[in-house]
């Protein structure tokens, strides 16, 4: 999300989930060393929608299934 300043200050990351399953978000600065943000998130048959803060000039997600 931009502010009014014009700096981002948070990521939304949005994706469908299935019902009953379970996921993860990692997220990582240089593709190759990932962390885990969250794990045990489980889907309803809807969007899922999470926000993290914009902690690095660069920054990837990346969203698993457990």
């Amino acid at each position: 999300t931009r502010q009014q300043d014009g700096i981002i200050g948070e990521f939304i990351l949005s994706f469908p989930a299935l019902a009953g399953q379970s996921y993860a978000i990692e997220d990582s600065t240089d593709l190759e060393t990932w962390q885990v943000l969250e794990q045990g998130i489980t889907g309803e048959g809807g969007n899922v929608a999470k926000s993290y803060p914009a902690t690095a000039s660069l920054r990837f997600f990346r969203l698993r299934r457990e």
